[in-house]
């Protein structure tokens, strides 16, 4: 990975988390995922939170289904969505073994993090040793 300051920085990979401090400057690259962080690090996937419809975001990785019209899923609601993004999710890690898989705090601005996200999708993608989370 190449940090802002132009120095490429070894990943460092631990269970579950990874460790990346920019040796030369001291930051931490992944603090904000940006499209320049991500054109220097074509091998990062940044999962983040998406809506139904699918704009694609202003970031290059992989969209996960979170809201609906723009507006957060209601929890009683978002059961059989979650199940659906993370076979979703698990068919690209699949295609991409390859790539890292960064996924950060998901559905931000409501409750569907802490009543689905939070306690499952660590569980169900721990087989994936490409895969770290930002929460």
């Amino acid at each position: 990975m190449i940090c802002s300051c132009g120095l490429n920085v070894d990943i460092i990979q631990r269970p579950g988390y990874v460790e990346i401090l920019c040796p030369a400057c001291g930051e931490y690259p992944l603090k904000d995922m940006t499209p320049t962080l991500l054109e220097r690090c074509p091998d990062i996937v940044y999962v983040y939170s998406e809506s139904t419809e699918r704009s694609g975001g202003q970031i290059r990785g992989y969209g996960f289904v979170t809201h609906r019209n723009d507006l957060p899923y209601p929890a009683d609601e978002y059961q059989n969505v979650f199940f659906s993004e993370v076979y979703k999710l698990v068919l690209e890690i699949n295609n991409n073994s390859d790539k890292i898989f960064f996924i950060g705090k998901l559905g931000e601005g409501s409750d569907v993090f802490e009543k689905f996200i939070a306690p499952e999708l660590k569980k169900m993608l721990r087989n994936f040793e490409n895969v770290y989370y930002f929460f």
